[in-house]
């Protein structure tokens, strides 16, 4: 027969062994998942499901989905897989452009640096911005986007 405190003692060695190991615990999710289903759904055209996804992704830390997205959002991304008819009815959204290349620039993307330095340097979108766009095209050419080195020289 088993007294009370050697089955709390039982229940609790066995229960100890139930806890999750600190391994077991899920990596932060930085929008890896959600680029590869906007990829996706941006080939086959749905243009309506992917770029959510896309901005989700950017907003979780993806800094290449916030590159498309301001790309897309300039008119200026279209897939290689077809599917060219559904971009050509999304609208400018220069707005959208301008936070989501001003977020990939922050998390490394030397082309997302560069093609805000060009909105700012041409006005695309606004005001035309000098120093503005100096320092994008100099964060681009720190991460080395050599043509944004050039750029960033003449603008010295």
């Amino acid at each position: 027969m088993i007294r009370a405190g050697r089955v709390a003692a039982v229940i609790a060695a066995g229960m100890a062994g139930l806890a999750p190991a600190a391994s077991a615990v899920p990596p932060p999710n930085n929008g890896a998942r959600e680029f590869k289903e906007a990829e996706f759904w941006l080939q086959m055209g749905r243009t309506d499901v992917g770029i959510p996804l896309l901005d989700r992704s950017c907003t979780l830390g993806h800094g290449l989905a916030c590159t498309y997205l301001g790309l897309i959002y300039l008119q200026e991304f279209y897939p290689t897989y077809g599917a060219y008819e559904s971009y050509l009815m999304i609208v400018p959204n220069y707005d959208g452009a301008i936070r989501t290349l001003e977020r990939g620039c922050e998390l490394g993307q030397a082309y997302a640096c560069a093609r805000r330095g060009h909105m700012l340097r041409t006005g695309t979108g606004g005001a035309t911005d000098r120093e503005g766009a100096l320092g994008f095209y100099e964060r681009a050419c720190a991460l080395n986007h050599a043509e944004s080195c050039q750029v960033a020289d003449e603008l010295r």
